[in-house]
Protein backbone atom coordinates (compact mmCIF):
# COMPACT_ATOMS: atom_id res chain seq x y z
CA UNK A 1 0.00 0.00 0.00
CA UNK A 2 1.10 3.64 -0.88
CA UNK A 3 1.20 6.36 1.60
CA UNK A 4 1.70 10.14 0.65
CA UNK A 5 2.17 10.79 4.60
CA UNK A 6 3.01 8.95 7.83
CA UNK A 7 3.72 11.24 10.60
CA UNK A 8 1.94 14.20 9.76
CA UNK A 9 3.57 17.42 10.77
CA UNK A 10 0.83 19.73 12.23
CA UNK A 11 1.40 23.73 12.42
CA UNK A 12 0.17 26.10 14.60
CA UNK A 13 -3.77 26.92 14.56
CA UNK A 14 -2.76 30.44 12.95
CA UNK A 15 -0.56 29.38 10.67
CA UNK A 16 -3.83 28.72 8.04
CA UNK A 17 -4.89 32.27 8.13
CA UNK A 18 -1.94 34.34 8.48
CA UNK A 19 0.79 34.94 5.95
CA UNK A 20 4.81 35.92 6.82
CA UNK A 21 5.45 39.86 6.32
CA UNK A 22 4.82 43.09 8.06
CA UNK A 23 1.72 43.35 9.87
CA UNK A 24 -0.50 46.18 7.83
CA UNK A 25 -2.07 48.76 9.85
CA UNK A 26 -5.92 49.77 9.27
CA UNK A 27 -5.69 53.90 9.28
CA UNK A 28 -8.60 53.52 11.76
CA UNK A 29 -6.72 51.30 14.16
CA UNK A 30 -6.16 52.93 17.83
CA UNK A 31 -2.72 52.13 18.98
CA UNK A 32 -3.68 52.45 22.35
CA UNK A 33 -7.76 52.63 23.70
CA UNK A 34 -7.17 52.16 27.22
CA UNK A 35 -6.70 54.59 29.44
CA UNK A 36 -3.91 55.45 32.27
CA UNK A 37 -4.41 56.06 35.80
CA UNK A 38 -2.45 58.83 37.98
CA UNK A 39 0.17 56.61 39.40
CA UNK A 40 0.89 54.87 35.52
CA UNK A 41 -1.24 51.90 36.22
CA UNK A 42 -3.80 50.62 33.07
CA UNK A 43 -6.39 50.88 34.08
CA UNK A 44 -9.74 48.46 33.39
CA UNK A 45 -10.87 49.17 29.72
CA UNK A 46 -14.25 50.68 29.38
CA UNK A 47 -15.94 48.54 26.44
CA UNK A 48 -16.52 50.01 23.51
CA UNK A 49 -19.18 50.57 20.82
CA UNK A 50 -19.69 48.71 17.55
CA UNK A 51 -21.50 45.36 16.60
CA UNK A 52 -18.89 42.46 17.33
CA UNK A 53 -18.11 43.36 20.87
CA UNK A 54 -14.49 41.14 21.94
CA UNK A 55 -13.83 41.34 26.03
CA UNK A 56 -11.92 39.38 27.97
CA UNK A 57 -9.25 38.93 30.66
CA UNK A 58 -5.47 37.87 29.52
CA UNK A 59 -3.62 36.67 32.52
CA UNK A 60 0.05 37.87 33.17
CA UNK A 61 -0.98 40.34 29.92
CA UNK A 62 -0.43 43.36 32.03
CA UNK A 63 0.28 46.36 29.32
CA UNK A 64 0.58 43.90 26.55
CA UNK A 65 -1.16 45.42 23.30
CA UNK A 66 -3.86 42.90 22.17
CA UNK A 67 -4.78 43.32 18.59
CA UNK A 68 -7.86 42.36 16.28
CA UNK A 69 -6.35 41.24 12.97
CA UNK A 70 -8.45 40.40 9.76
CA UNK A 71 -6.85 37.72 7.46
CA UNK A 72 -9.34 38.79 4.12
CA UNK A 73 -6.15 39.67 2.75
CA UNK A 74 -2.49 37.98 1.62
CA UNK A 75 -1.01 39.87 4.92
CA UNK A 76 -2.61 39.72 8.33
CA UNK A 77 -4.00 43.70 9.07
CA UNK A 78 -5.02 44.91 12.22
CA UNK A 79 -8.54 46.16 12.39
CA UNK A 80 -8.07 47.51 16.25
CA UNK A 81 -6.11 46.90 18.73
CA UNK A 82 -6.29 47.43 23.29
CA UNK A 83 -4.19 47.87 25.87
CA UNK A 84 -4.65 45.11 28.40
CA UNK A 85 -5.51 46.70 32.14
CA UNK A 86 -3.58 45.92 35.30
CA UNK A 87 -6.27 43.62 36.11
CA UNK A 88 -5.96 41.25 32.46
CA UNK A 89 -9.05 43.43 30.83
CA UNK A 90 -9.40 44.28 27.16
CA UNK A 91 -12.08 45.25 25.59
CA UNK A 92 -12.40 45.52 21.39
CA UNK A 93 -15.38 46.49 18.88
CA UNK A 94 -15.40 46.57 15.62
CA UNK A 95 -18.31 46.96 12.56
CA UNK A 96 -18.59 44.17 11.36
CA UNK A 97 -20.80 42.19 8.80
CA UNK A 98 -21.55 38.84 7.39
CA UNK A 99 -19.09 35.97 8.36
CA UNK A 100 -15.29 36.75 8.77
CA UNK A 101 -12.39 34.74 10.34
CA UNK A 102 -10.38 36.94 13.20
CA UNK A 103 -7.72 36.45 14.90
CA UNK A 104 -6.76 37.88 18.64
CA UNK A 105 -3.25 38.35 20.14
CA UNK A 106 0.31 40.13 20.35
CA UNK A 107 1.00 38.69 16.49
CA UNK A 108 -0.67 36.88 13.91
CA UNK A 109 1.00 33.88 14.61
CA UNK A 110 -0.31 33.44 18.31
CA UNK A 111 -3.64 34.60 17.93
CA UNK A 112 -6.48 33.14 19.22
CA UNK A 113 -8.50 32.28 15.78
CA UNK A 114 -12.33 33.31 15.54
CA UNK A 115 -15.51 32.74 13.37
CA UNK A 116 -17.60 35.70 13.69
CA UNK A 117 -21.38 36.60 11.83
CA UNK A 118 -21.50 40.45 13.56
CA UNK A 119 -23.78 41.43 16.24
CA UNK A 120 -22.12 39.19 18.78
CA UNK A 121 -20.69 39.88 22.31
CA UNK A 122 -17.59 37.63 22.59
CA UNK A 123 -15.87 36.76 26.10
CA UNK A 124 -12.34 35.33 25.63
CA UNK A 125 -9.77 34.04 29.19
CA UNK A 126 -6.21 32.67 28.95
CA UNK A 127 -2.76 33.27 30.20
CA UNK A 128 -0.52 35.44 27.76
CA UNK A 129 2.22 32.60 27.43
CA UNK A 130 -0.13 29.88 25.91
CA UNK A 131 -2.74 32.14 24.72
CA UNK A 132 -3.40 30.70 21.16
CA UNK A 133 -3.47 27.32 21.71
CA UNK A 134 -5.21 27.43 25.49
CA UNK A 135 -7.81 30.61 25.53
CA UNK A 136 -11.55 29.78 26.63
CA UNK A 137 -13.78 31.66 23.73
CA UNK A 138 -17.41 32.04 25.05
CA UNK A 139 -20.32 33.78 23.10
CA UNK A 140 -19.47 32.63 19.57
CA UNK A 141 -20.40 28.91 18.60
CA UNK A 142 -18.36 28.96 15.77
CA UNK A 143 -15.21 30.14 16.96
CA UNK A 144 -16.00 27.69 19.72
CA UNK A 145 -16.39 24.62 17.26
CA UNK A 146 -13.16 25.94 15.15
CA UNK A 147 -11.34 26.46 19.41
CA UNK A 148 -11.92 22.58 19.92
CA UNK A 149 -10.50 21.61 16.30
CA UNK A 150 -7.39 23.01 16.68
CA UNK A 151 -6.77 21.93 20.34
CA UNK A 152 -7.30 18.36 19.32
CA UNK A 153 -5.00 19.25 16.62
CA UNK A 154 -2.26 20.38 18.66
CA UNK A 155 -2.67 17.11 20.71
CA UNK A 156 -1.89 15.23 17.78
CA UNK A 157 0.78 17.54 16.67
CA UNK A 158 2.46 16.79 20.34
CA UNK A 159 1.98 13.34 19.97
CA UNK A 160 3.99 13.40 16.73
CA UNK A 161 6.80 15.66 17.79
CA UNK A 162 7.32 13.45 20.42
CA UNK A 163 8.10 10.64 17.67
CA UNK A 164 10.16 12.64 15.79
CA UNK A 165 12.05 13.77 18.49
CA UNK A 166 12.21 9.48 19.46
CA UNK A 167 13.07 9.05 15.74
CA UNK A 168 15.90 11.62 15.71
CA UNK A 169 17.48 9.99 18.64
CA UNK A 170 17.81 6.57 17.25
CA UNK A 171 21.60 5.17 16.37
CA UNK A 172 22.16 4.84 12.52
CA UNK A 173 20.66 1.94 11.56
CA UNK A 174 18.51 1.01 14.05
CA UNK A 175 15.48 -0.04 11.71
CA UNK A 176 13.76 -2.12 13.77
CA UNK A 177 13.30 0.94 16.01
CA UNK A 178 12.83 3.05 13.28
CA UNK A 179 9.54 0.99 12.16
CA UNK A 180 7.82 0.93 15.43
CA UNK A 181 7.91 5.06 15.52
CA UNK A 182 6.89 4.53 12.00
CA UNK A 183 4.07 2.19 13.13
CA UNK A 184 3.16 4.25 16.19
CA UNK A 185 2.77 7.56 13.46
CA UNK A 186 0.61 5.37 11.28
CA UNK A 187 -1.57 5.14 14.47
CA UNK A 188 -1.68 8.55 15.42
CA UNK A 189 -2.37 9.53 11.77
CA UNK A 190 -5.41 6.92 11.66
CA UNK A 191 -6.71 8.44 14.72
CA UNK A 192 -6.18 12.08 13.39
CA UNK A 193 -7.88 11.35 10.60
CA UNK A 194 -10.89 9.80 11.68
CA UNK A 195 -11.32 12.94 13.90
CA UNK A 196 -10.80 15.29 11.17
CA UNK A 197 -13.40 13.63 9.06
CA UNK A 198 -15.70 13.70 11.68
CA UNK A 199 -15.31 17.25 12.62
CA UNK A 200 -15.84 17.50 8.44
CA UNK A 201 -18.84 15.90 8.38
CA UNK A 202 -20.58 17.46 10.90
CA UNK A 203 -19.35 21.28 9.95
CA UNK A 204 -19.80 20.86 6.22
CA UNK A 205 -22.73 23.19 5.95
CA UNK A 206 -20.89 25.44 8.27
CA UNK A 207 -17.74 27.79 7.51
CA UNK A 208 -16.30 26.38 10.31
CA UNK A 209 -14.95 23.11 8.32
CA UNK A 210 -12.60 25.67 7.09
CA UNK A 211 -10.30 24.91 10.10
CA UNK A 212 -10.05 21.54 8.77
CA UNK A 213 -10.02 22.59 5.25
CA UNK A 214 -5.76 22.97 5.10
CA UNK A 215 -5.75 19.09 6.78
CA UNK A 216 -7.22 17.65 3.68
CA UNK A 217 -3.88 16.10 2.02
CA UNK A 218 -5.33 13.11 -0.31
CA UNK A 219 -7.14 15.45 -2.89
CA UNK A 220 -8.12 12.85 -5.26
CA UNK A 221 -9.22 10.64 -2.38
CA UNK A 222 -11.06 13.16 -1.18
CA UNK A 223 -12.10 15.51 -4.27
CA UNK A 224 -15.73 14.82 -2.86
CA UNK A 225 -15.25 16.54 0.76
CA UNK A 226 -13.43 19.43 -1.26
CA UNK A 227 -16.19 19.84 -3.44
CA UNK A 228 -18.85 20.45 -0.62
CA UNK A 229 -16.50 22.28 1.16
CA UNK A 230 -15.88 25.06 -1.52
CA UNK A 231 -19.60 25.18 -1.76
CA UNK A 232 -20.18 25.91 1.79
CA UNK A 233 -17.65 28.14 2.18
CA UNK A 234 -18.77 30.09 -1.43
CA UNK A 235 -22.01 30.42 0.08
CA UNK A 236 -21.08 32.07 3.33
CA UNK A 237 -17.73 33.71 2.24
CA UNK A 238 -18.43 34.51 -1.50
CA UNK A 239 -15.46 36.46 -3.05
CA UNK A 240 -13.46 35.93 -0.25
CA UNK A 241 -9.64 34.62 0.27
CA UNK A 242 -11.23 31.65 1.78
CA UNK A 243 -14.00 30.60 -0.66
CA UNK A 244 -10.81 30.96 -3.42
CA UNK A 245 -8.53 28.97 -1.77
CA UNK A 246 -11.17 26.00 -1.73
CA UNK A 247 -12.11 26.81 -5.53
CA UNK A 248 -8.34 26.11 -6.12
CA UNK A 249 -8.07 23.23 -3.84
CA UNK A 250 -11.06 21.52 -5.62
CA UNK A 251 -9.93 22.46 -8.92
CA UNK A 252 -6.45 21.16 -8.17
CA UNK A 253 -7.87 17.60 -7.07
CA UNK A 254 -9.94 17.95 -10.21
CA UNK A 255 -6.52 18.03 -12.47
CA UNK A 256 -5.04 15.65 -10.87
CA UNK A 257 -7.99 13.13 -11.28
CA UNK A 258 -7.74 13.60 -14.21
CA UNK A 259 -4.11 12.96 -14.47
CA UNK A 260 -4.85 9.75 -12.96
CA UNK A 261 -7.22 8.55 -15.50
CA UNK A 262 -4.73 9.89 -18.31
CA UNK A 263 -1.69 7.70 -19.54
CA UNK A 264 1.21 9.48 -18.50
CA UNK A 265 3.32 12.04 -20.65
CA UNK A 266 4.87 9.81 -23.26
CA UNK A 267 2.87 6.18 -22.27
CA UNK A 268 5.34 5.66 -19.21
CA UNK A 269 5.29 1.91 -19.85
CA UNK A 270 7.44 -0.62 -20.17
CA UNK A 271 9.45 -0.87 -23.60
CA UNK A 272 8.85 3.62 -23.59
CA UNK A 273 12.33 6.08 -23.00
CA UNK A 274 12.34 7.22 -19.36
CA UNK A 275 12.22 11.36 -19.64
CA UNK A 276 15.62 13.11 -18.57
CA UNK A 277 15.64 14.23 -14.68
CA UNK A 278 17.90 16.56 -14.60
CA UNK A 279 17.46 18.26 -10.80
CA UNK A 280 19.73 19.72 -8.12
CA UNK A 281 21.39 16.88 -6.25
CA UNK A 282 22.25 17.53 -2.42
CA UNK A 283 25.35 20.02 -3.31
CA UNK A 284 23.27 22.14 -5.52
CA UNK A 285 24.77 20.67 -8.42
CA UNK A 286 22.16 19.14 -10.99
CA UNK A 287 22.15 15.26 -11.87
CA UNK A 288 21.34 14.20 -14.73
CA UNK A 289 19.49 10.60 -14.83
CA UNK A 290 20.33 10.05 -18.33
CA UNK A 291 24.13 10.69 -17.17
CA UNK A 292 23.47 7.10 -16.34
CA UNK A 293 22.67 5.59 -19.34
CA UNK A 294 24.57 2.23 -20.10
CA UNK A 295 23.86 1.00 -16.72
CA UNK A 296 20.63 -0.69 -15.43
CA UNK A 297 19.01 2.47 -13.43
CA UNK A 298 16.37 2.37 -10.42
CA UNK A 299 15.03 5.25 -10.35
CA UNK A 300 13.45 5.45 -7.04
CA UNK A 301 10.77 8.32 -5.88
CA UNK A 302 10.24 8.77 -2.17
CA UNK A 303 10.49 11.24 0.76
CA UNK A 304 12.13 11.48 4.27
CA UNK A 305 8.09 11.57 5.46
CA UNK A 306 7.02 8.98 3.67
CA UNK A 307 7.35 5.54 6.39
CA UNK A 308 6.51 2.96 3.47
CA UNK A 309 9.72 4.53 1.47
CA UNK A 310 12.23 4.43 4.39
CA UNK A 311 10.90 0.94 5.72
CA UNK A 312 12.04 -0.20 1.99
CA UNK A 313 14.96 1.84 1.86
CA UNK A 314 17.27 -0.89 3.82
CA UNK A 315 16.05 -3.56 0.53
CA UNK A 316 17.60 -0.74 -1.35
CA UNK A 317 20.63 -0.24 0.01
CA UNK A 318 21.54 -4.11 -0.49
CA UNK A 319 20.40 -4.11 -3.93
CA UNK A 320 22.81 -1.59 -4.14
CA UNK A 321 25.46 -3.18 -2.31
CA UNK A 322 25.00 -6.63 -4.54
CA UNK A 323 24.89 -4.95 -7.93
CA UNK A 324 26.57 -2.06 -7.58
CA UNK A 325 29.88 -3.57 -9.68
CA UNK A 326 27.72 -5.73 -12.32
CA UNK A 327 26.40 -2.56 -14.07
CA UNK A 328 23.67 -1.13 -11.49
CA UNK A 329 23.05 1.93 -10.10
CA UNK A 330 20.54 3.75 -8.44
CA UNK A 331 18.76 7.52 -8.90
CA UNK A 332 16.62 8.69 -6.19
CA UNK A 333 14.10 11.52 -6.35
CA UNK A 334 12.95 13.00 -3.43
CA UNK A 335 9.38 14.72 -3.02
CA UNK A 336 10.84 16.69 -0.08
CA UNK A 337 10.04 20.03 0.49
CA UNK A 338 12.71 20.44 3.42
CA UNK A 339 16.49 19.84 1.78
CA UNK A 340 17.87 19.24 5.59
CA UNK A 341 15.44 16.74 6.50
CA UNK A 342 16.02 14.95 2.89
CA UNK A 343 19.97 15.03 3.73
CA UNK A 344 19.06 14.19 6.91
CA UNK A 345 17.35 10.80 5.81
CA UNK A 346 19.82 9.85 3.29
CA UNK A 347 22.20 9.76 5.63
CA UNK A 348 20.69 8.07 8.56
CA UNK A 349 19.29 4.82 6.07
CA UNK A 350 22.73 4.44 4.23
CA UNK A 351 21.57 5.61 1.10
CA UNK A 352 25.30 5.80 -0.25
CA UNK A 353 25.18 5.99 -4.17
CA UNK A 354 25.75 9.74 -5.12
CA UNK A 355 22.67 10.00 -7.42
CA UNK A 356 20.28 11.73 -5.28
CA UNK A 357 17.83 14.90 -6.63
CA UNK A 358 14.92 16.71 -5.88
CA UNK A 359 13.70 20.10 -6.80
CA UNK A 360 11.56 20.42 -3.36
CA UNK A 361 8.38 21.27 -4.35
CA UNK A 362 6.87 18.45 -2.92
CA UNK A 363 3.91 17.04 -4.45
CA UNK A 364 4.39 20.10 -6.67
CA UNK A 365 7.50 18.71 -8.35
CA UNK A 366 8.53 19.08 -12.23
CA UNK A 367 10.17 15.79 -11.50
CA UNK A 368 7.29 14.13 -10.64
CA UNK A 369 5.16 15.19 -12.88
CA UNK A 370 7.24 13.85 -15.81
CA UNK A 371 6.46 10.83 -14.00
CA UNK A 372 2.85 10.96 -13.41
CA UNK A 373 3.27 10.28 -9.49
CA UNK A 374 0.92 10.65 -7.41
CA UNK A 375 1.59 8.38 -4.72
CA UNK A 376 5.23 7.24 -3.33
CA UNK A 377 7.16 5.27 -3.06
CA UNK A 378 7.32 4.20 -7.13
CA UNK A 379 10.17 2.58 -8.97
CA UNK A 380 10.88 2.45 -12.93
CA UNK A 381 13.67 0.29 -13.61
CA UNK A 382 15.35 1.53 -16.99
CA UNK A 383 17.63 -0.61 -19.02
CA UNK A 384 21.26 0.28 -20.06
CA UNK A 385 19.85 1.62 -23.69
CA UNK A 386 17.54 4.48 -21.30
CA UNK A 387 14.10 2.38 -22.04
CA UNK A 388 11.49 1.62 -18.98
CA UNK A 389 12.10 -2.67 -18.62
CA UNK A 390 9.69 -2.29 -15.22
CA UNK A 391 7.81 -0.20 -13.06
CA UNK A 392 6.27 -0.49 -9.66
CA UNK A 393 8.73 -3.10 -8.39
CA UNK A 394 9.75 -3.57 -4.80
CA UNK A 395 11.17 -6.19 -2.04
CA UNK A 396 11.86 -9.26 -3.27
CA UNK A 397 9.78 -8.49 -7.14
CA UNK A 398 12.74 -5.57 -7.42
CA UNK A 399 15.45 -8.30 -6.41
CA UNK A 400 14.25 -11.18 -8.64
CA UNK A 401 14.03 -8.72 -11.69
CA UNK A 402 17.54 -7.21 -11.02
CA UNK A 403 18.74 -10.79 -10.74
CA UNK A 404 17.05 -11.87 -14.21
CA UNK A 405 18.68 -8.93 -16.03
CA UNK A 406 22.00 -9.01 -14.43
CA UNK A 407 22.59 -12.70 -13.54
Amino acid sequence: MKYKSIILIFSGATILFSACGNENTDENSKDNPSEINGNGENKSVEISSGNTVITGTMTNGNGATIKLYSYASQQPTVLDSAVVGADGSFSIAINQNGYDFLGLGETPQNAVLLLVTGNEQLSISGKRETWALEAVISGSDLSVTMSNYFKERQVFAQKVQSLKAQMQSLPQGDMKSMEEINTQGMILQEEFDAYKYKFIKDNINSPAVYAAFQDIYDLAKDIELLKQIESTMNKFMPNSVFAEATTQKYESALAMTQQESTPPPGGLAVGKEAPELNFPGVDGKNVSLKSLQGKLVLLDFWASWCGPCRKENPNVVKLYNEFKDKGFTIYSFSLDQDKNKWIQAIEADGLIWPNHASDLKGWNSIGGALYGINSIPQTYLIGADGKIVAVGLRGKDLDDKVKEILG
